[in-house]
């Protein structure tokens, strides 16, 4: 069981991962995009909102339905969504077809993000379950940090599209991870997460989590391209939209915090 759990949470990481990537190559992309498709501003945004828009939909859809089927068939059709997602993207001749790739990436990441973590759920005991989500909260920064300071290059030096071609290719990788994780789960009925929705500390944390991935997402797509704008190079503008994620780096310690007592904090 020890191996087993850590194989899940790897798994979940890489997951969840795989959608931020690809999610977060646009951004350093966009001076790109719209200088060869002549975008405005509100045009190459949709290359970001088009993906959120899915979750916005499927998000309580999709939790029931993981409770009710598990995480496995949810995390393997989501991630082969974001495969398909990433091909259109890099098979893409128009602004259209560009768009289209996003929406199936929003699609099958809104099915990775309520399942994944609930295979650490499945496998972590409570006592440990602060740290190994500490471990998954570190999925958003390194897919940004890694997606600013890769993604540009790869573009400078064999085009916009060979961007997409790597985000598909870790798109690739967490289908199959996906396909050979194991379960560890009891029959549920899907009511239980509809029925959590009365509870209200629910949505005052749901709440904290939208405004903060409000900030997050806003500065990260924009920040390379205004950061250009002040006359700073590429390589530069990228590392500095990607410092934003630096803090969060210390998740996995705000998770080992909170797997101690509350009472061992106290005077």
């Amino acid at each position: 069981m020890p191996s087993e759990k850590w194989d899940a949470l790897f798994v979940s990481f890489f997951a969840q991962f795989s959608f931020l990537f690809a999610l977060q190559s646009v951004p350093p992309l966009l001076p790109t995009l719209i200088k060869e498709f002549g975008l405005r501003y509100a045009a190459a945004s949709s290359l970001m909102w088009l993906v959120a828009l899915p979750g916005v939909l499927l998000a309580m859809l999709g939790g029931s339905l993981t409770e009710k089927y598990g995480v496995k068939p949810l995390a393997i059709i989501g991630t082969a969504v974001m495969t398909v997602s990433s091909a259109l993207c890099f098979f893409s001749t128009t602004v259209a077809f560009l768009q289209i790739g996003r929406l199936f990436l929003g699609v099958g990441g809104a099915m990775v993000v309520v399942s994944v973590p609930v295979l650490i759920i499945q496998w972590f005991e409570k006592a440990e379950l602060g740290t190994a989500m500490g471990i998954f909260g570190l999925t958003m920064p390194v897919a940004v940090v890694a997606s600013f300071n890769t993604q540009a290059i790869l573009a400078n030096d064999y085009g916009w599209r060979t961007a997409f071609l790597v985000a598909g290719i870790v798109n690739a990788l967490s289908l199959g991870f996906c396909v050979l994780i194991t379960e560890r789960r009891t029959t549920s009925s899907g009511k239980d997460s509809l029925a959590s929705l009365r509870n209200f500390n629910i949505w005052i944390l749901g709440g904290v989590w939208m405004l903060f991935n409000m900030a997050v997402v806003g500065y990260s797509t924009w920040g390379k391209t205004i950061f250009m704008g002040y006359g700073l190079p590429p390589g530069t503008s990228d590392l500095l939209a990607s410092t934003l994620m630096l803090g969060t780096l210390a998740t996995p310690m705000t998770g080992l915090i909170s797997d101690r007592p509350s009472s061992s904090w106290l005077p």
